[in-house]
């Protein structure tokens, strides 16, 4: 699935893409396989080393990377990436989460 997006998408383009890269694992799944295939496909879209899923513990005092896909001969960081905290971050994680998904709808 990593030719999904196609090149030089505009930001409605690209979210019409990314809602049908969803729509295409709705049916698969819902494992650590599945997981890795969305990352990588994530990661060859924007021709990254890796990519990563993190989770936030209960207290939502720390992050946790729970999946990370690596691009071959790039070293995995999952393990230097656990209980980090949060303090800090805030203002980090909302502008990062408005940049990934400007609007609702996905």
């Amino acid at each position: 699935m990593g030719e999904i997006f196609g090149n030089g998408m505009n930001t409605k383009n690209q979210e019409e893409a990314i809602r049908n890269f969803m729509r295409g694992y709705l049916d698969k799944p819902k494992d650590k396989t599945t997981l890795k295939h969305i990352l990588q496909d994530i990661g060859d879209y924007y021709d990254a080393d890796r990519s990563y899923i993190f989770e936030m513990n209960g207290e939502r005092t720390t992050l946790s990377n729970t999946y990370e896909w690596c691009r071959e001969g790039i070293h995995a960081e999952i393990d230097n990436l656990q209980n980090i905290s949060v303090d800090g971050l805030d203002c980090w994680i909302q502008k990062r989460s408005k940049s990934i998904f400007p609007s609702s709808g996905l």
